[in-house]
């Protein structure tokens, strides 16, 4: 087990996430760290309590197991991660939307991952803000199409694209993820992203002299 949740969490494994996911008791799990030491099978830092196990015992233990428990520890781990009290968005996020990728917690992905993008897009690091909207419609698109929740998740992250386009002065291509998201927008009725399109188009048409339409 403590193999196993070594080879999901990878770079991140700690004991305090070892507990979290574990429903063994501590003094159990304090001895199978110590029995994995002594065989090699595990490296560990007694001062910070965490370690890892090398890329080719990672790649044996996750072969062998079932697809369901790898989703499970992949969730566990997830979920673990987002209640240890940080509630902020910081570097430990991008780790837990891939524990989420990896449990096909398709939503629960997405929505970290538009989070993270608005700090991109603050900072005007457009590029990197780009990438991580790429990666969440990837991930939007692996649910279905009735999905209200994926669809309301679509449409944020097309307005976020927009705002990346219209910073970097690509109005024409601004223009066109506006269009392409309206029918979706339309669907979803009066809601704050209807109310956040209908700014942005507004600021478009401005910009691009339609000013009449604009008002």
């Amino acid at each position: 087990e403590v193999l196993r949740i070594a080879a999901v969490c990878q770079g991140h494994f700690s004991f305090t996430l070892l507990e979290a996911i574990s429903e063994r008791a501590t003094h159990e799990l304090n001895e199978a760290v110590r029995e994995l030491q002594s065989q090699s099978l595990l490296s560990w830092s007694l001062e910070s309590r965490s370690g890892g196990i090398d890329d080719e015992l990672r790649d044996k233990v996750v072969a062998q197991m079932l697809p369901s428990l790898k989703r499970h520890l992949h969730y566990a781990a997830a979920e673990s991660m987002t209640q240890r009290g940080r509630a902020e968005v910081c570097d430990e996020c991008y780790e837990i939307a891939e524990h989420y990728r990896q449990a096909e917690k398709w939503s629960l992905c997405a929505d970290l991952l538009i989070r993270l993008t608005r700090i991109e897009v603050d900072q005007g690091n457009l590029s990197s803000a780009e990438g991580l909207l790429q990666r969440a419609l990837a991930d939007l698109r692996q649910l279905p199409e009735n999905d209200e929740q994926g669809r309301a998740l679509g449409v944020e992250a097309a307005l976020l694209r927009f705002d990346v386009a219209e910073t970097a002065d690509d109005l024409s291509r601004a223009e066109k993820i506006l269009d392409e998201a309206w029918p979706n927008l339309k669907a979803l009725g009066a809601t704050n992203l209807w109310v956040g399109a209908l700014q942005a188009r507004s600021r478009l048409d401005c910009r691009l002299g339609r000013t009449k339409d604009a008002y």
